[in-house]
Formats: structure tokens, sequence, C-alpha cells
């Protein structure tokens, strides 16, 4: 289910496949693991919470590295349809869809060496600290 997180155990499944529609406010190139962060604003208001009021009340979008060569990156503004688990994380206390299988329309934008690599490192460093 969550493949390629580095951290399952702080997310909550809510929807094993969830399919959301809205317009993205903002895309984020994250260094510390190598995801893209997409803020949507859905349209359908239901599939956020209060803690998403601390990102203006969007929906929390994150493309892991590892599918950025099928997964595509929207352009801020753009109505996009996403679909994925639809998770709670608990550290955050709010909704996203995490990790992102698809994103339409979108552009592929394959990750980085750099990118790939801190997910992997962050990867290896909670399998050994979940022993």
């Amino acid at each position: 289910m969550c493949a390629g997180v580095y951290h399952p155990q702080r997310l909550r499944v809510r929807s094993r496949c969830r399919l959301v529609t809205g317009t993205v406010t903002q895309v984020r190139f994250e260094d510390f693991d190598g995801d893209v962060h997409i803020d949507l604003r859905p349209d359908d208001p239901r599939v956020v919470n209060k803690g998403n009021d601390q990102i203006g009340g969007n929906l929390v979008v994150e493309i892991i590295p590892q599918d950025r060569a099928l997964v595509g990156v929207p352009q801020p503004g753009a109505r996009v349809t996403v679909v994925g688990p639809w998770v709670e994380d608990s550290k955050h206390g709010w909704l996203e869809i995490h990790p992102t299988w698809l994103v339409s329309p979108a552009a592929i934008l394959p990750a980085t060496a750099y990118a790939l690599s801190r997910a992997r490192l962050l990867l290896h460093a909670s399998a050994y600290h979940a022993d």
C-alpha cells in the first residue's frame, strides 16, 4: 500500500484508493525526501479536515521519487485528477493522497539522482529503526 513511503506507520489509511479532482495551488520539490508536494484545492471539501487548515485548506498530494518516471507533475493553476491512497498523516493531522499513483494532466519529470538517493537513505534508515 505505502511502498516507498519512509514512515508508513504515521499514515492512517482512510481509503486504499481515492480519486480527487481540484486545482493545483502550489508544487514544491522537497530536498529532504525527494518527494514532490502538491497543494490541491479539492472540488469536494469532504476530502480535507481541520488539519488541512494549516495549509490553506488544501489537500496534500505527494509523489515519491521512485514513481516520478510514471507519475506526472502538474503545473500550478492546473485542474487535475489525482489517484492514490487517501491517508491521514498523524504527524501533521491533515489528509493526503500519499503516495500518488496518477496525476492527470501532468508532465513526466523523472527524479534526479539526488532525490532518489535521499529516498533510499530515508527508506533504509526507516527499515533499520523498525526492527
